[in-house]
């Protein structure tokens, strides 16, 4: 894999979202806080997500701390089920499934490769204050 694609692919999501050039928008895109423990830890994370619809999947871009992951989610029924990976070298691509309510995504449980472990995580949309 080219060393610079992780940044060509996030300036490509972020040049889409810029220009507005992407598909119908989705109920569930937009921009919500994070919080949540990771596989085998009680210690609390909080950060930010920004879901935007890409053709018939979500592009996600989480940023917690210094941390940014970027995933691709397909959405069935009520589950938007997410594969994601760091932008950093150093943490582990994983699996993330995502319960959606009423058209906002609510939280869910999120693993990385090879964990006998899952994380929770809790999304509460961004009203913009």
């Amino acid at each position: 894999m080219c060393p610079n694609h992780t940044r060509h692919v996030l300036f490509a999501i972020s040049l889409t979202v810029a220009l507005g050039m992407s598909p119908a928008a989705s109920a569930i895109d937009g921009l919500y806080h994070v919080e949540g423990h990771g596989p085998g830890s009680t210690d609390i994370y909080k950060g930010d997500a920004q879901i935007k619809k890409t053709g018939d999947t979500y592009s996600i871009v989480w940023r917690v701390g210094q941390t940014r992951h970027l995933g691709t989610g397909i959405l069935t029924d009520n589950v938007l089920s997410v594969f994601f990976q760091p932008l950093e070298r150093g943490a582990g691509a994983g699996l993330a499934s995502f319960r959606v309510v009423d058209d906002k995504i609510t939280g869910g449980t999120w693993t990385v490769l090879g964990s006998t472990s899952v994380g929770i995580e809790r999304w509460t949309p961004d009203r913009g204050d």
